[in-house]
């Protein structure tokens, strides 16, 4: 049984290209094994997320065109400053 991080990981990596093409520069959001959102800085991701209800366990957060994504489970407030 796939997991919710597998889930998320293979909606990424099936859409990359995709991604790379329409959202070059932005972070993307990912979650429930759909993109959430594209947004112009983290500051409107973390409330995109925390918009989502139920919250969901894990989310793939990543600025196209960076080499690292990041991925994590995200609790409660997690992506608060």
């Amino acid at each position: 049984m796939m997991t919710e991080t597998d889930r998320d990981n293979e909606f990424y990596e099936s859409e990359e290209a995709e991604l790379k093409r329409k959202y070059e520069g932005r972070y993307v959001l990912i979650a429930g094994a759909r993109l959430v959102g594209a947004f112009d800085d983290i500051e409107a991701a973390g409330k995109a997320i925390r918009s989502i209800s139920p919250r969901p366990a894990h989310a793939i957060l990543t600025k196209i065109g960076q080499d690292e994504r990041m991925s994590g489970e995200w609790l409660a407030g997690s992506l608060e400053r």
